[in-house]
């Protein structure tokens, strides 16, 4: 049986929009015309998107703009998701989280809630990932929201999903997926909603090509296919052809998976998505191997050892920083408790001496009497 895997692709794009809304005629130009290149650059330069991150905060820290810092941060985040960076990642996704926390932001809650819950998701720590899509999930249906959620919604159920797929079966994932397809089908202009539809039958595709339904496998790869290039989502384009190669690999048609592969290959080097780099070279190497290419064959096993000892190695930094990062986390709140449960000793305790002072004064006017 195929290893499940994960790939969490551009998923939170809509996290980032197109510009930033309620600030100053005077700061809009400076500070969206900053956001939107930072953005930009999130999937193609991803440390110039997290420079052009941290100045969009400084200013919009000097200019006291919250809801800036908070987007600013989400580009930050962003920027050291698609490095592998996830420890960093979380650190300042959970910042984001803050900010909306304090200004009773219940939009941008749910969308931080459910990018930290992806980051956890991505390195395979997937209770902690239900921890934070169930919370957003349960937030998003609060009554007072308006119907602009439906989006965000969308994205929970394709992010549980793939959960799903990953810890349960296929067969109870893909009615997250078809979830997710219902509501983004409904907002068919939108770059961002073609971008998920893409990824959910790209998650669908994967579903079927474990359980060898190859005819519903391919045909979910192709309209995976139809709205990635409607949207221009390389790292969507290069998941779906790697899956059509995964295809022809187990059709015995080496030839075609040779060509879909050299198609992902190009799209997932425009992205620096590792993991599925990684993969496109795993295949490359036993295809060529297949062919009797014995050079081409040796060239990209050689690749994929490369990538896998530089993910193996960011991974494990990673892990090491975000457990410590998890623990001082935790070891905060547990301060301000504390700190939280003094205050109320010492408020209780003044009140207390006063209440007796008091006391104590009306029995000695009484007993002068």
């Amino acid at each position: 049986m195929m290893r499940q895997k994960i790939y969490i692709i551009q998923l939170f794009v809509f996290l980032l929009g197109n510009s930033i809304s309620g600030i100053a005629q005077e700061d809009t130009k400076s500070i969206d015309s900053l956001f939107k290149e930072a953005s930009f650059l999130v999937y193609t330069h991803p440390e110039l998107s997290i420079e052009k991150g941290n100045s969009l905060y400084e200013l919009a820290r000097e200019k006291k703009l919250p809801k800036v810092q908070l987007q600013a941060l989400i580009v930050i985040a962003n920027g050291h998701a698609a490095q592998n960076q996830y420890d960093k990642s979380i650190s300042f996704s959970r910042k984001a989280y803050d900010i909306a926390l304090q200004s009773q932001d219940s939009i941008n809650q749910i969308k931080t809630l459910a990018f930290i819950g992806s980051q956890y998701l991505s390195i395979g720590m997937n209770d902690e990932a239900w921890i934070y899509l169930d919370k957003a999930d349960k937030l998003s249906q609060t009554g007072s929201l308006s119907k602009d959620i439906q989006p965000l919604l969308g994205n929970i159920f394709l992010l549980k999903g793939i959960n799903y797929k990953h810890n349960l079966d296929c067969a109870f994932a893909q009615d997250f997926f078809d979830q997710a397809i219902q509501i983004f089908v409904t907002y068919p202009d939108s770059n961002y909603s073609r971008g998920n539809i893409a990824q959910a039958w790209n998650q669908k595709a994967t579903c079927y090509l474990q359980i060898k339904q190859l005819v519903k496998a391919d045909s979910s790869f192709i309209k995976a296919i139809d709205y990635g290039e409607q949207n221009y989502s390389s790292g969507i384009l290069a998941h779906a052809f790697w899956g059509r190669a995964q295809i022809c690999e187990q059709r015995q048609d080496f030839e075609s998976a040779m060509n879909y592969l050299t198609k992902a290959l190009e799209y997932v080097r425009e992205n620096s998505i590792k993991k599925l780099e990684l993969e496109i070279y795993r295949s490359l190497a036993k295809t060529n191997l297949q062919l009797n290419n014995l050079e081409d064959h040796k060239l990209y096993n050689e690749r994929f050892r490369e990538v896998k000892k530089e993910i193996t190695e960011t991974q494990q930094k990673s892990l090491l920083s975000l457990q410590k990062s998890m623990l001082d986390y935790e070891v905060s709140i547990i301060e301000k408790q504390q700190d939280k449960t003094k205050l109320i000793f010492i408020i209780s305790s003044a009140l207390l001496i006063i209440f007796i002072a008091v006391l104590s004064w009306n029995i000695l006017k009484r007993y002068k009497k």
